[in-house]
């Protein structure tokens, strides 16, 4: 799959996402520090791999070449610039200004100064570490794409497959109607049945002409929406369901909590309390004058050194108002973590209720495709021999043909919801409990 993936450097962190099983999660102090380890992809085969290899190579194709996870990538690298700027406010200001009067020679004067800060009241040190949790807020940024994307490459991926199952399943069921169709006019002709009965083969054949011709445009769509995700025209899907060596298991508190650990939203809203954080403490820094090492020369005084006080107000104190809405900042983005927390957890357990309701529902709805079909054929037998009309005929195809798309639809949705949970847990680790059911 991967290979190895080096932690952000101080200089311009460019760190990509895993693509198979959303983003990396490196440690707070680890981001803030500018380095850490290396956050490297798993040696062994992982679960989102062994569950279907034909969505994760799609997946990794999108998360290589969309458009929106390079323009990410591209601002977390400035992110990590802004940190070094910041870190580069430390050293002295330099200024020097040359000044010519007329034409007269000896009106020209040279004048320089060098500042170097000695204390400012921490606003430095809130600079650097604002720039560092914007850099940190940045790389979830970039995680939130990676994953969002993946989860828009899987549901169009299962759409299309599914649709292309239907397709399959309603093109038999049309040449089916067609013989029926055609048989129950070589009866009318006969006169063995009544001129009802091909007008109702007629209208069903119709029914299922149109429900192809529907499936046929919603593939279509959706394999439009893989193309333009992945950025590729030629894309050939497999035939068939890819059915996974084995299902995973999860219970809904440890998944909850996985979730949660390894969400990028969380970790985000997580990063922008504490850039509200910095920013209070960099306008409460402001109000207080700060302390300056000092080197002047011009051509009166010559060469100066020395210590200088220096405060700067702006709009008669607004800092002291700056500072309370920052502060206001603050609060209004710690306030968004649980929110996050519990949209995580309605989100876990949507997810796992519909994959576990799609597995228990898998073997019954497979049982009454296999029994659909069988009625069908009974009812054919006893329609010939005048036991049964042919409405129930035509009722029993009906419900072989629903029985067998619902089948289908079963067996995606365990699918979709699975890779889901594998993408939103980050889930990189073999699956232990319950693996094979």
């Amino acid at each position: 799959m991967a290979g190895p993936m080096v932690a952000a450097q101080e200089r311009a962190p460019d760190i990509l996402p895993s693509p198979t099983y959303g983003p990396p999660a490196p440690a707070a102090q680890e981001m803030a520090a500018g380095g850490g380890a290396a956050n490297r992809a798993p040696e062994a085969e992982t679960p989102a791999l062994a569950f279907n290899p034909e969505l994760t190579g799609l997946i990794e194709e999108a998360v290589r070449h969309h458009p929106s996870v390079a323009s990410q990538r591209a601002s977390l690298r400035a992110a990590g610039v802004d940190v070094t700027a910041a870190r580069l406010t430390r050293l002295p200001t330099m200024s020097i200004q040359f000044n010519q009067y007329g034409a007269i020679l000896l009106s020209r004067q040279v004048t320089a100064n060098v500042d170097l800060p000695l204390w400012t009241n921490g606003r430095i040190p809130a600079t650097i570490d604002r720039a560092k949790a914007n850099r940190e807020a940045q790389f979830y940024r970039l995680a939130e794409t990676v994953l969002d994307l993946e989860l828009e490459v899987n549901q169009s991926y299962h759409d299309a497959k599914r649709l292309g199952e239907h397709e399959q399943v309603l093109v038999g069921i049309l040449a089916v109607m067609d013989d029926m169709v055609a048989s129950m006019r070589r009866r009318v002709a006969q006169e063995v049945s009544p001129e009802a009965d091909l007008k109702l083969a007629n209208s069903r054949r119709l029914q299922v002409a149109q429900q192809l011709d529907l499936v046929r445009a919603q593939r279509g769509s959706a394999l439009g929406r893989l193309s333009g995700l992945v950025l590729r025209d030629d894309i050939a899907l497999a035939p068939g369901f890819a059915e996974p060596a084995s299902w995973p298991h999860w219970t809904l508190s440890s998944l909850t909590e996985r979730m949660i650990a390894s969400s990028p939203q969380r970790r985000r809203v997580q990063a922008e309390a504490q850039v509200a954080r910095d920013d209070a403490r960099i306008t409460a820094a402001s109000r207080l004058p700060g302390l300056f090492a000092s080197y002047s020369y011009d051509e009166i005084y010559k060469h100066r050194v020395g210590l200088s006080v220096r405060m700067q107000t702006a709009g008669g104190f607004s800092e002291i108002f700056a500072t309370h809405a920052a502060r206001l900042r603050e609060q209004a983005s710690e306030l968004q973590a649980p929110s996050v927390a519990q949209d995580l957890k309605a989100t876990a357990s949507n997810d796992l209720i519909e994959y576990t309701s799609a597995r228990a529902r898998d073997a019954g709805a497979r049982a009454l495709a296999g029994d659909s079909h069988k009625i069908t054929e009974s009812y054919v037998r006893q329609f010939v021999s005048g036991r049964r009309t042919w409405l129930d005929v035509m009722n029993a195809v009906r419900e072989a043909m629903t029985a067998d798309l619902d089948a289908i639809d079963v067996r995606y949705s365990a699918s979709a919801a699975a890779m889901r949970i594998l993408l939103r847990s980050n889930d990189t680790n073999p699956i232990e409990e319950g693996r094979h059911k």
